[in-house]
């Protein structure tokens, strides 16, 4: 067991075992290391201001990824056994990059706060796609808010770069003290404490378990994207944390005829890139489901244990019939998704257990999945009102219909009664424009920033309507 975390920093290693740990990732570069060129705004992971570069061993394939995140909510603690890449570690030979030129050429800053994020946002893009067209572009940005400069140059920026120019980073960082401790570091256990702060990275999940027991208030953090929000706004003290982060296991995806597996630190990148082609419509719902700076370290596990009823997968997951996998000092035990949550934030879930897994099942043959969001930016926001819908059909009848919605509850819902009286009914335009008047007898929307409650109701009705004509329009 090692009582320090260790990662390189724009090539170089760090070993820390002192209060630094504790940190989010943007003031360790700013205030310690003074690499002033990673700036904060909102620091909260939407402005996209604060990207960095991170080079982790991807543990399923075994290969070396670098991938751009939010430095603003990502702690110190979580960086054992990774690269960080600033924007002043892409240099080369210490001049401006291809794309650091392009920016300047093309005019794409204004007051140029943003603009290294921007840029760090395009070397992911460069880094991970062969071929870039404007709407790749634009999908890489979504995380980057900041529109002052007037957002066709820094596009145009992005289009004249000249690929055979950019140096991918593993290319650029080829020192093999570097290359040894990405690819070959084993995972192992991590302890580190302070007279304020404990971090507890066990490298298997019987240990993690151990510190459950041990520490039954003991908060887990994944990949902080909630966490170091409410820590950056003084919601959160953090004193005592486990991360799974070191447990190879909690990295396994699985996808096979009957269930995709999803470990506990498969991230949402992952998730996505993973379904292509398998289950199209989570892997396209999962390109509006955040930026790419949130969904390289978020997780599925993530979202279903923060228990917002806004969480956008949550629909998806209880119309599928999904598996909460848990463990504890007892062993495993599995709880069906439609039964996991009790309450606003109120889990199936001891104090000495952890979710290690989420499993879904495959659709069947016949059966028709939607789901949706809706949200006053199409990209990178919180919903309003989601849901989800599974249907399937016998010739003009319908045979068995799911019916869940985010955002109208304390929990995220599934409507029992309706479900029950659809079923055996035609599958008529008429008889789905009945049935959504009957969701309000269901739900429960309150008003807030995002909507009233009248405005939801109105939402969740005309998603299911749509749902109807989707799958009508498909059948033409």
């Amino acid at each position: 067991m090692r009582d320090y975390i260790q990662f390189y920093l724009n090539g170089e290693l760090h070993k820390i075992n002192n209060k630094l740990i504790s940190l989010n990732l943007s003031d360790y570069l700013r205030y310690e290391k003074n690499l002033r060129g990673t700036k904060v705004v909102c620091a909260e992971g939407d402005c996209g201001a604060c990207t960095v570069m991170l080079g982790k061993k991807n543990h399923s394939t075994g290969k070396l990824e670098y991938q751009s995140v939010n430095s603003c909510i990502l702690m110190v603690a979580l960086l054992d056994g990774s690269h960080i890449v600033t924007v002043e570690g892409i240099k080369t030979e210490g001049k401006l990059n291809e794309i650091q030129k392009c920016m300047v050429e093309n005019n794409g800053a204004q007051c140029g706060f943003c603009t290294p994020g921007f840029i760090m946002s395009l070397t992911d893009m460069f880094e991970n796609k062969e071929e870039i067209d404007e709407k790749k572009c634009r999908n890489f940005l979504t995380g980057n808010l900041c529109r002052c400069t007037g957002y066709g140059s820094i596009l145009d920026a992005a289009l004249s770069v000249d690929k055979s120019k950019v140096r991918k980073l593993e290319d650029l960082y080829s020192d093999k003290a570097l290359l040894d401790f990405l690819n070959n570091s084993k995972l192992e256990s991590v302890e580190v404490k302070t007279d304020e702060f404990e971090f507890y990275a066990p490298n298997s999940f019987e240990k993690a378990i151990e510190l459950k027991e041990e520490f039954p208030k003991i908060r887990i953090i994944s990949s902080a994207t909630d966490i170091g929000v409410q820590i950056n706004k003084d919601r959160f003290e953090p004193h005592r944390l486990l991360s799974l982060q070191n447990i190879k296991d909690a990295y396994k995806l699985d996808i096979d005829s009957a269930f995709i597996k999803v470990g506990a630190k498969v991230s949402l990148s992952a998730l996505e890139q993973g379904l292509e082609g398998q289950e199209e419509e989570l892997s396209e719902f999962l390109r509006i489901f955040a930026s790419p700076q949130i969904k390289n370290i978020g997780t599925l596990v993530g979202n279903v244990a923060n228990g917002s009823p806004i969480g956008d997968t949550l629909p998806y997951l209880i119309v599928t019939d999904a598996i909460v996998v848990i463990l504890g000092p007892s062993g495993e035990r599995r709880v069906n998704f439609s039964t996991f949550y009790s309450g606003y934030k109120q889990m199936d879930l001891k104090s000495d257990e952890l979710i290690s897994s989420i499993e879904i099942p495959r659709l069947s043959k016949g059966e028709i999945l939607k789901i949706y969001k809706v949200s006053r930016r199409k990209d990178l926001d919180i919903s309003s009102v989601n849901a989800a819908f599974k249907l399937k059909l016998s010739e003009k009848n319908i045979e068995d219909i799911q019916i869940s919605f985010g955002g109208v509850g304390p929990t995220v819902l599934r409507l029992p009664k309706l479900e029950k009286e659809l079923i055996g009914k035609e599958f008529t335009a008429d008889v789905f424009r009945d049935a959504s008047h009957k969701i309000k007898n269901e739900i429960t929307p309150m008003s807030d920033v995002r909507g009233s409650k009248e405005y939801r109701y109105l939402v969740a009705k005309n998603l299911f309507q749509r749902f109807f004509l989707e799958v009508e329009g498909s059948r033409i």
